[in-house]
């Protein structure tokens, strides 16, 4: 449900968004999660500024959470743990990971 959500959310017209995701909601009332329902009714009261700065919010996030995992898979590169293990820990992609262990 979740990812209708977001496929919906890349429409830019504001109408045909707001429609696409009153939809989604109608639709599904009876088979959609408590916090799916909670997030489209989120996203239907919000203003267009309030949602960019809830995308731009929600992105620092996402770079401050990668940039942590990158802290703990370098340190974990460097006591000995290896490239497969890191990737399997951090969720980090094989390349990202290969980057990091060159470093060191």
């Amino acid at each position: 449900m979740s990812e209708a959500i977001d496929i919906a959310e890349c429409i830019v017209d504001e109408k045909m968004l707001i429609d696409a995701i009153s939809g989604i909601l109608v639709f599904s009332d009876k088979v959609i999660s408590d916090d799916d329902a909670e997030r489209i009714k989120r996203r239907l009261r919000m203003t267009k500024i309030e949602r960019l700065y809830e995308e731009e919010k929600e992105q620092a996030v996402r770079t401050a959470a990668k940039k942590e995992k990158k802290n703990i898979a370098s340190n974990l590169l460097r006591d000995g743990i290896t490239i497969e293990k890191v990737i399997q820990f951090t969720g980090l992609s094989r390349r990202t990971v290969q980057g990091l262990a060159a470093k060191i």
